[in-house]
């Protein structure tokens, strides 16, 4: 049995990964061992280091030119405002401590991001992003569910307005 860790960041499948969180699934292509995506290159990290204490990467596991969707959680997008790549505000909720916005990328797609509710940014308003996706998951374009997590990418309940 895996523990609530392990499903959250590296669940087995699309539906366990919608199951035990919030995210969004964007769009990438493999090429050359990495994923090209509109957050940038990916490259899949491997548990092993240099003996500089340098990570090692290694190729993933589907030849060049496969389409496949990369799981991004919400924090894995971090707020940083001197971050020349930049998202749209087209969500957000407040929670307390944080809100979670909606995120409009410069390609059309969307992703989410926690962000301390001390930086509260105005729908419509442009924020610096930073990917860090230390826990990449990727699935098979053909295994997406691709109903569910589109209606999940487009709903309404995140159009607060404060």
């Amino acid at each position: 049995m895996a523990r609530p860790s392990e499903l959250y960041h590296e669940p087995v499948s699309p539906f366990v990964a919608e199951f035990v969180g919030e995210g969004a699934m964007v769009d990438g292509i493999i090429k050359e061992g990495h994923v090209e995506t509109a957050l940038g290159n990916i490259y899949r990290r491997m548990e092993v280091y240099d003996e500089s204490g340098q990570p090692q990467y290694c190729e993933y596991d589907y030849p060049n030119g496969t389409p496949i969707k990369v799981l991004v959680r919400p924090d894995d997008i971090i707020h940083d405002d001197d971050s020349t790549q930049t998202a749209l505000v087209i969500g957000r909720v407040f929670r307390g401590a944080n809100y979670l916005y909606r995120l409009q990328l410069d390609d059309g797609q969307t992703v989410l991001s926690l962000v301390a509710s001390h930086h509260n940014h105005a729908i419509g308003s442009h924020i610096g992003i930073l990917p860090l996706l230390e826990h990449v998951v990727v699935f098979d374009e053909k295994d997406i569910n691709a109903t569910t997590w589109s209606e999940y990418d487009r709903s309404s309940r995140m159009d607060e307005e404060v």
